[in-house]
């Protein structure tokens, strides 16, 4: 080696030196900085919050911060992000649900099933009253004017032994959030009603049920208090899906919305089929029962779903808890070709996210879809290996990530965050129970950085208002700061 080509070498190697040594300084100055920053803002806080941060640059892949990363949290709705990754994953974005009728072929004679109709439920989250009232009507459209047996509804899709949740609070098993699940679902298994104050004290509050409440009974025993009064509200629900209300309004209150699950979805299905059987003028001669359809039979009427793609982000925006649930039942039932459960489900969800985002789940609890229950805990750091999964693998990074609420713009995140600098410069999930706080997901930076971020926030005694308010805070000084 000549000497020329010997220095010229040398120059290189010390160059690259000096280079490499400037980043690290500028990257630990860089962490330092955010790491003061964030702990400046946390100790704004109106108590010692137990949070759970972590904090990464996506174009780099380095972690920049990170706050009891290992510790275990209850995620609440971060939860959901499991639940839809994996969904999109396994079943893709363009599945859809399906409810079927069938019939055996040889029964059809003329304008007359001579035999049994089997009406199929698989999970559809977003089944209306509309859509089997369609669904009816492709059998008169057929000619079908009577049916000589009986009407079979199949659930077994899912394994309804269980439709609650392991860990679900029993004092809002009566609200739309925690209705139960079911094969069979109709109307979110939910009705909305509103509550407005007579104009005269002590006179009975007046209550307006939003459709469809058919086959619902409301029994209202409210009265209106005064401005002063301290008003609580009482519902006992029966099977038979009669809901009697107590309590009482304030006389200076405005239409009060209570939102009510459907107890008996069963009962409340077979009510509703009835009535579009006539509705669309045909006969029953027999009676609408629960079985499991038969195999070899003929279709001949279906429904489909919206794609995947839409429930995954109509579950991530408002958070919907029932369509989270449906999902992981139905993994469980894909996924395994066996009715779905709240424990196969969770496997299916497990076994798919550690292939191929390999997350280890070990000392970790999941045991739903949703995140409404409180036996869930997951770590920071599982979060965040889920959502820089998310982002760097097409095409679940296009999927998710306009899936998510959007700052100032949509979602949960509507009426957060919505100033100039920050109007549409975080793409997140939300998360909230008694006690529990989190935001989890992407932001863009006033420099042009993307950074992904998790927030959970636990066992605090204070307004869930003064923790978002934090968690707003983080986020504002990344986008101007990092």
């Amino acid at each position: 080696m000549t000497k020329r080509k010997f220095l010229l070498q040398l120059l290189i190697i010390s160059s690259l030196f000096f280079i490499q040594t400037g980043f690290a300084k500028n990257y630990a100055n860089y962490k330092a900085m955010i790491a003061k920053g964030i702990q400046h803002i946390l100790r704004e806080s109106p108590e010692n919050v137990n949070a759970g941060i972590v904090i990464a640059s996506m174009q780099h892949n380095h972690v920049l911060y990170r706050r009891n990363a290992t510790r275990f949290y209850i995620p609440a709705s971060n939860l959901k992000l499991f639940t839809a990754t994996a969904a999109l994953l396994y079943l893709g974005a363009d599945y859809r649900f399906k409810t079927e009728i069938e019939v055996a072929k040889k029964d059809i004679h003329h304008h007359t099933v001579e035999g049994n109709v089997y009406l199929k439920f698989n999970g559809d989250p977003t089944l209306t009253t509309s859509n089997l009232y369609r669904l009816i009507g492709e059998l008169k459209d057929r000619g079908i004017n009577k049916i000589d047996g009986n009407f079979y509804l199949d659930d077994t899709a899912f394994n309804n032994a269980k439709e609650y949740g392991h860990g679900w609070m029993w004092d809002e098993l009566n609200t739309c959030y925690a209705a139960p699940l079911n094969a069979m679902t109709l109307n979110h298994n939910c009705v909305k009603t509103y509550l407005s104050p007579n104009r005269h004290i002590k006179r009975r509050a007046h209550l307006n049920i939003e459709y469809p409440a058919r086959f619902l009974h409301f029994y209202n025993h409210v009265y209106t208090g005064n401005h002063s009064d301290k008003c609580t509200m009482n519902v006992k629900v029966t099977d038979n899906n009669e809901y009697t209300l107590s309590g009482c309004v304030q006389s200076d209150t405005m239409n009060k919305k209570f939102d009510f699950a459907v107890k008996n979805i069963g009962l409340y299905v077979r009510q509703n089929l009835q009535y579009l059987l006539k509705q669309n003028g045909i006969e029953l001669e027999g009676n609408i029962k629960t079985a499991k359809m038969p195999n070899g039979l003929h279709r001949v009427a279906v429904h489909y779903s919206p794609r995947l793609q839409a429930i995954v982000t109509h579950t991530l925006k408002v958070s919907d808890d029932l369509y989270a649930d449906s999902l992981l039942k139905t993994l469980g039932h894909v996924y395994y070709d066996r009715p779905g459960t709240w424990k196969n489900g969770v496997e299916a969800i497990k076994a798919i996210l550690r292939r191929h985002a390999h997350i280890h789940f070990k000392n970790s609890a999941i045991v739903d879809g949703s995140g409404l229950s409180r036996y869930n805990m997951v770590s920071p750091n599982q979060v965040a290996r889920l959502l820089t999964y998310d982002y760097h693998h097409f095409p679940v990074s296009a999927e998710l990530l306009s899936a998510l609420p959007i700052s100032g713009i949509d979602g949960t995140l509507l009426h957060r965050m919505g100033s100039k600098g920050m109007r549409g410069k975080v793409r997140a999930k939300t998360g909230t129970m008694t006690s529990v706080s989190a935001l989890s997901g992407y932001l863009s930076t006033l420099h042009h950085r993307h950074l992904m971020f998790v927030i959970l926030m636990n066992n605090f005694t204070g307004k869930v208002d003064n923790y978002r308010i934090l968690q707003d805070k983080i986020c504002h000084f990344l986008v101007g700061n990092a």
